[in-house]
């Protein structure tokens, strides 16, 4: 992967693309960040795969995508979080303009994993924010659909995902 579309931030902590990326199955240009690992200089092969495999998903994945987003929405309405859901077309909910890739660390995992992060039309009740959410996306497979936690920075990517010894399908 050509390098010279990305810088180091200023903290060390990430590489960012200098201008955002195509995601051809998503049909929209992305700003990309990569998690440093301890002691690297640049991004891991396991990082890169990920971040190949990510962009070269097929367009189907998108009524995976649907399906999830509705299934998110309606948890959101019952606990009351936000006050309607009026989208015609739910993919349509998804503010593309202010949406974000992680790739986060991977060490030696058995897995590839991106994380996806839309901000969505859909205002939270007695809030002048809007729902954020956290797709995490398993060797090229909607894992999990929630709203926005910081997974990749929790003990539970350390502690769990990072873990796994068996390859998920």
């Amino acid at each position: 992967m050509d390098k010279s579309n990305w810088k180091l931030d200023e903290d060390g902590a990430a590489i960012s693309s200098i201008s955002e990326i195509w995601i051809p199955w998503l049909g929209v240009a992305l700003e990309i960040w990569i998690e440093m690992e301890t002691n690297q200089e640049w991004w891991t092969s396991l990082q890169e795969l990920a971040l190949i495999e990510f962009l070269g998903l097929d367009e189907s994945i998108k009524e995976n995508l649907k399906t999830e987003l509705i299934d998110v929405y309606s948890i959101e309405l019952k606990k009351g979080r936000i006050e309607r859901m009026e989208y015609a077309e739910v993919l349509h909910s998804i503010n593309w303009s202010k949406s974000h890739i992680c790739i986060p660390q991977h060490y030696e995992s058995a897995n590839n994993y991106v994380l996806l992060l839309p901000e969505t039309s859909c205002e939270l009740v007695d809030s002048k924010y809007t729902l954020e959410l956290e797709l995490l996306f398993t060797n090229g497979k909607i894992e999990l659909v929630q709203e926005m936690s910081g997974l990749w920075n929790r003990i539970e990517w350390f502690e769990y995902y990072i873990k796994r010894e068996k390859k998920l399908n």
